[in-house]
């Protein structure tokens, strides 16, 4: 398998991807979709194997919590671990914590045009976006975090490896009734906020646009100047005459403006929250917060 084929992310349009959007489209369509089909509509296994030929059409992750994905419209092929899910509307699948998955392939270099939500599933909430793929791009909306514990809970009641059972769909749709009546904190926005230039060279963009949906993930340079065919120095290049700054830096700072919401607007520990944006280490998350704001974390609460 290769990852030769990378869809530049931007913003949804103006009134797609708001936290209403999102939790309209819960109700209406996942929520009657569980009701009607089951827990089945997550799978969490395939019998299909990726293929040599297969496209990556966005870069591999995994996270350290379930992840729940459920496409709205459209056709795609998904890649969990080594199996290929195609999916339909109204049907999903489950990721298990730390298996690398990549939302998006091709096996004939076309990208189907698809429309999903995305959900990872934190002991201290849910972390999720909407997110439409066509032939050139992927646009998607902010993250948005629902900090809600019971979440968490509820979720370690089902077993995706039961099956269709009535147990699964109760808990299931407890889940999503929750969630979709949550109050969502927006977490970050694609490469084309109002505070970036319009005129940026592609790989940066493309840069931007991982950094801004996968900051909470381990960062290598080469990694990610791989998926936007420059060479690291090139890319570290781009980033000081257009941004004024090093990758790792405009990661940073975004990592901190997370937290920043983060401490504002919930009552989560600070070492869940260093967690939640990326930094591994609680003492230097401390030490780069004041040197961003120039007060410790807890000044903000």
């Amino acid at each position: 398998m290769v990852s030769d084929a990378v869809l530049p992310m931007r913003l949804l349009p103006e009134g797609e991807g708001t936290w209403e959007e999102i939790s309209r489209v819960i109700k209406e369509h996942l929520l009657p979709r569980l009701d009607q089909k089951g827990s089945v509509v997550f799978r969490w296994d395939s019998q299909e194997e990726g293929k040599k030929e297969t496209q990556y059409l966005y870069p591999p992750i995994s996270r350290p919590a379930p992840v729940l994905a459920y496409q709205i419209s459209g056709r795609s092929l998904s890649l969990v671990g080594r199996k290929v899910f195609r999916t339909g509307p109204g049907e999903g699948f489950f990721v298990r914590p730390g298996v690398k998955y990549v939302p998006h392939i091709s096996e004939d270099g076309k990208v189907p045009a698809s429309q999903w939500l995305w959900f990872a599933c934190f002991p201290s909430g849910v972390l999720l976006n909407q997110c439409r793929t066509g032939e050139r791009h992927h646009l998607s909306s902010p993250y948005f975090f629902v900090p809600d514990p019971t979440l968490s809970d509820l979720l370690r009641h089902w077993n995706p490896e039961n099956g269709d059972s009535e147990k699964g769909r109760i808990v299931l749709m407890a889940f999503f009734s929750i969630l979709a009546d949550g109050s969502p904190l927006p977490r970050a926005r694609p490469d084309n906020g109002p505070d970036l230039p319009r005129d940026l060279p592609q790989p940066l963009r493309i840069a931007i646009a991982w950094m801004a949906r996968y900051y909470d993930q381990p960062f290598r340079l080469q990694y990610l100047a791989d998926q936007c065919f420059v060479s690291p120095g090139h890319l570290c290049r781009l980033f000081r005459q257009h941004l004024g700054q090093t990758p790792w830096g405009y990661l940073t700072k975004l990592r901190l403006t997370s937290a920043e919401s983060l401490l504002k607007g919930t009552n989560l520990t600070l070492r869940r929250i260093c967690e939640l944006v990326g930094f591994r280490d609680l003492r230097h998350f401390r030490r780069q917060f004041r040197k961003e704001f120039g007060v410790p974390p807890s000044a903000m609460r």
